[in-house]
């Protein structure tokens, strides 16, 4: 999966979230990770998850998100 793939996943998640009035902080955060993701010059695939979870914007808990995507094409979330 590209990290464009990947991106848009977020984008997405954030639309359903906003649709159904969740928390504004988890939905600025899947945008900014979407954003964070379409920034890197590598591709998400490739980096260790440990220097995944130190990209700005990333994290842990969407560090595992984006393990998900990769192993089984989505994550319970979405």
């Amino acid at each position: 999966m590209s990290n464009k793939e990947i991106s848009k996943k977020f984008r997405l998640l954030a639309a359903l979230m906003e649709l159904h009035d969740e928390n504004a902080f988890k939905i600025k955060s899947y945008t900014n990770a979407a954003y964070a993701i379409e920034r890197l010059s590598s591709a998400v695939a490739d980096l260790p998850p440990h220097e995944l979870s130190a990209v700005q914007g990333i994290g842990t808990a969407i560090g595992e998100k984006i393990a998900a995507l990769l192993d089984k094409g989505s994550f319970p979330l979405l």
